[in-house]
């Protein structure tokens, strides 16, 4: 394509010969010669070495090109993956909070079957300790009670009974004693 190219502009030149008609036609001819001799050795010494380096670039492009795609290929099989797991991912949650609540209900019920035996075990103890409560206020109450009768009694006795009938009963006392020393 190159040398096609050159040679189209060599040939432009020989025809173009009569536009250069002012200077005389040697002029001419010994130009386009050397024109054409010159693109002749430069076809010849550096279609080589311009091929050589188009050939190098165009596999670099290619190689570039191929390592691209290959790349994408990678790429591609990475979002893939990675929106596989993200669809599993998602389940997984699911699945774990699932099981977070299972759990969550499960210590729910724990805590307060717990909660219950506590606070039975509070209302039993309570219980006990207001029934101790209650019999020892009950037999304080009834101490009290009869000291203030035999307070009362006493005080009742001092002011009715006379010295006639403290002998009279102190003399039917030593009786029923002495009733009783003689039986046993």
């Amino acid at each position: 394509m190159v040398s096609g190219s050159i040679w189209l502009l060599g040939l432009m030149l020989i025809w173009s010969e009569p536009a250069w008609a002012g200077g005389g036609s040697t002029y001419s001819l010994s130009i386009i010669v050397n024109f054409i001799l010159l693109v002749a050795g430069l076809i010849y010494f550096l279609r080589k070495p311009i091929g050589l380096a188009l050939g190098d670039r165009h596999d670099k492009v290619k190689t570039a090109v191929e390592e691209a795609e290959a790349f994408r290929a990678k790429v591609e099989g990475m979002v893939q993956e990675y929106e596989q797991k993200l669809a599993g991912l998602d389940l997984e949650v699911a699945d774990i909070l699932a099981e977070a609540k299972t759990r969550g209900e499960e210590e729910r019920t724990r805590i307060l079957a717990r909660a219950e035996q506590m606070a039975e075990k509070i209302r039993e103890d309570a219980e006990r300790r207001a029934e101790k409560e209650l019999a020892r206020l009950e037999k304080e109450l009834e101490r009290d009670v009869l000291a203030q009768a035999v307070a009362k009694s006493v005080a009742l006795l001092k002011k009715r009974v006379t010295a006639g009938d403290h002998r009279a009963f102190t003399e039917e006392l030593l009786a029923h004693l002495e009733a009783g020393n003689g039986r046993g």
